[in-house]
């Protein structure tokens, strides 16, 4: 069994908070001189927001178990001092306990739970890690400031990823399970379209927004006749945003990406229209179509997103209003 104690906090002396004192403790309780193969992992380094001395945060916390450990419980201690937050344990322990399957429980306080479980239930799943449950400690007292700290924290995490987290999620998360699926003709796939399109309809040259009844027609005559195939982005079986090309000549096709408003700016544009790219490398490139996107000036962000995909700007039919682009 692995015990996985997440990393807290101590002052300029080397003194634990009591949060961080509370989860040695549980871990303490959980452990018996009969059990057999017992990994306990104290994690934490060195940061001026949490550590400021020069004792990693993991030796201060293996010292207090020492101290604690009345009964001489023998376990194995591992340090994992390297990690500075909670998304550098996530990461970290992810890739440490890859393809375990020795049972993981990982410990922190109630305020906290809700951060862990998101970030960890992600590498995890990435990692093929399925047998490992989440210790939460009850608070004595509630710290709402605490509480309303951590909700935005989550909140920020889960709907605009940033810094290494998001780098993260890209490269490794998005990239495993993100896939598209072929868009079908049917009602239900259309009304899909027009909801997305409405609700990112500033973008569109024609900004109108769309009933069901008055864009079916346009769904059924325009999306299937064009030369490459329309798909949707999704993340495991949950629908994101849409991919397609028209064929606005033949051979010539304007690629479009769109996205639920809930799904923007979590970096699922740059790694979607790449996967949407190698369809078209095989499929489609040896047929000697080319794929062209205009695009609103307005629109910085997909601007950025085809250029990061190797996209090149044709200033020659580049207008003041709209970046021409060909790939």
């Amino acid at each position: 069994m692995h015990i996985v104690i997440l990393g807290g906090t101590n002052d300029h002396n080397g003194i634990l908070s009591d949060f961080t004192k509370k989860r040695i403790e549980k871990c303490y309780e959980m452990l018996d001189n009969d059990q057999n193969d017992i990994y306990v992992h104290f994690s934490g380094g060195f940061n001026e927001k949490f550590n400021s001395t020069n004792i990693s945060h993991s030796k201060l916390c293996i010292n207090y178990f020492n101290q604690i450990n009345k009964l001489n419980i023998k376990i194995n201690k591992q340090m994992h001092e390297k990690n500075n937050n909670t998304i550098h344990e996530a990461i970290h322990f992810g890739e440490y306990f890859a393809n375990n399957n020795l049972n993981i429980k990982l410990i922190t306080n109630d305020w906290h739970i809700n951060r862990v479980k998101y970030l960890f239930e992600k590498t995890f799943e990435y990692y093929n890690i399925l047998n490992y449950e989440f210790i939460s400690i009850k608070s004595d007292i509630k710290n709402e400031i605490l509480i309303e700290d951590e909700a935005s924290k989550v909140k920020v995490l889960t709907e605009k990823p940033y810094g290494l987290w998001k780098e993260w999620l890209v490269k490794n998360y998005y990239d495993k399970f993100l896939h598209l699926r072929l868009i079908n003709k049917n009602d239900n796939d259309g009304k899909t379209i027009v909801t997305m399109r409405n609700e990112n309809n500033e973008f569109f040259f024609n900004n109108e927004k769309f009933e069901w009844e008055s864009f079916k027609p346009i769904f059924y005559s325009k999306y299937f006749s064009n030369e490459i195939s329309p798909f949707f982005i999704c993340l495991n079986d949950e629908v994101l945003g849409f991919v397609g090309c028209k064929t606005v000549e033949k051979n010539v096709n304007d690629i479009g990406i769109m996205f639920f408003k809930e799904f923007q700016n979590r970096g699922l544009g740059k790694i979607s229209l790449n996967k949407f790219l190698k369809i078209y490398d095989e499929n489609y490139y040896k047929e000697n179509k080319v794929i062209v996107s205009k695009i609103l000036k307005s629109n910085i962000g997909s601007y950025k997103i085809f250029i990061a995909n190797h996209f090149k700007l044709d200033e020659n039919k580049t207008t003041d209003d709209t970046y021409y682009l060909t790939y």
